[in-house]
């Protein structure tokens, strides 16, 4: 076999970060054959498939969120919302080389309010806020979107985004509203 795809690699205990090395228990209630190939054959040859002509875009997009873990803060709400926005992003990439773009899609939503919650809270410093809607209190997210665009720091960023790109981030300007970046977004990504 040339193609390294074609193999299923199962990790070892020393390959976790957290793990007490001791060897890997048996089986205990094992998947039948029948089932794990029902469950698997169609999303692996869609990946290689994928793979085979896309396979520069899916390394990008691997790039950009290898990156993203890399820009992590060291505490505070924006790091929860990292965490958690890098979960979503790596869920969209497998999900979108597997052939599953609605849950693709999905994620991406995800990780679009997950990060505007989260620098809306931070630049805030309501992490009450936070904590509710982490707890599953349910925001707005255009009217948090827009709350978010008329913060102190983030006014005169928006305004130069407009600026220099005709486009307003969070459409907090009743004449902005159809040039909203992240709320037009948001509104495809809803649609899937």
């Amino acid at each position: 076999m040339d193609d390294f795809r074609a193999v299923r690699r199962v990790l070892e205990p020393e390959d976790f970060s957290i793990s007490d090395d001791g060897p890997e228990s048996a089986p205990t209630d094992l998947i039948s054959e029948n089932v794990w190939h029902e469950i698997m054959t169609l999303p692996d040859d869609v990946a290689v498939r994928t793979t085979n002509h896309q396979g520069s875009r899916i390394a990008h997009l691997h790039a950009l969120w290898s990156d993203w873990i890399e820009m992590f803060p060291t505490e505070g709400i924006l790091l929860d919302g990292m965490l958690d926005g890098s979960d979503d992003l790596a869920a969209a990439l497998f999900n979108l080389t597997h052939g599953y773009y609605k849950q693709a899609v999905a994620s991406l939503r995800n990780y679009l309010e997950v990060m505007v919650f989260a620098c809306d809270c931070h630049v805030s410093k309501n992490g009450v806020k936070w904590s509710a809607w982490r707890s599953g209190k349910e925001l707005g997210f255009k009217d948090i979107s827009k709350k978010l665009g008329r913060r102190r720091g983030i006014d005169t960023k928006e305004e130069m985004a407009f600026k220099e790109m005709g486009v307003s981030l969070t459409g907090n300007i009743e004449e902005r509203k159809n040039k909203d970046w992240h709320g037009n977004l948001y509104e495809r990504l809803c649609r899937g």
